[in-house]
């Protein structure tokens, strides 16, 4: 909006300064058409700038969105690669007091201790077997590690389509010369 109200005040002047250069003298004709030359480009600058200035904001708008949604999508692998570690680790202490429990019961002498060290054991070895968690946790990473990768992508696409506006933008400026 700046840029269109610096045009159009620029453009007015220009075009005040040609009628009254071309009441004066007909000597002055390339400068005129030079000046009108330059009101044209002038023109179709503001006219480009004032057609991408809201599809930027609107892309801006949607990559603003498009970077919350990999942020929170970010957060829900974090805390999914969080809980996989933490089964898994859990995974690992029963196995280990499995193992333990394994070398107890080789050394007890004691039968009723025995046959409860055994039940110990079996309860152990089916919660170790038990992996259904574990495969559930690690799926539900990879399906956020899949979509994070898409809206990343996304995010990307969106990136490049607003530099490709700025670069418009900045190839319909006339050049400033010195």
């Amino acid at each position: 909006m700046k840029y269109l109200r610096i045009g159009i005040l620029t453009s007015a002047t220009i075009i005040c300064v040609v009628s009254a250069s071309a009441q004066t003298a007909n000597s002055d004709a390339p400068t005129i058409q030079a000046l009108l030359t330059e009101v044209r480009l002038l023109r179709l600058a503001l006219e480009k700038s004032a057609l991408l200035a809201p599809r930027m904001q609107l892309t801006m708008q949607r990559l603003q969105l498009q970077e919350q949604k990999v942020t929170r999508l970010s957060e829900q692998l974090d805390e999914a690669r969080k809980q996989t570690s933490s089964v898994a680790a859990q995974h690992v202490r029963l196995a280990e007091e499995l193992n333990e429990a394994e070398q107890r019961i080789s050394g007890e002498t004691d039968v009723a201790r025995r046959k409860e060290l055994g039940a110990t054991i079996a309860n152990l070895k089916n919660m170790a077997s038990d992996t259904t968690v574990q495969q559930l946790l690690s799926a539900r990473e990879g399906e956020i590690a899949n979509l994070l990768q898409g809206e990343r992508a996304i995010q990307s696409e969106l990136n490049d389509k607003l530099n490709g506006m700025e670069r418009a933008l900045d190839v319909s400026l006339p050049a400033k010369q010195p």
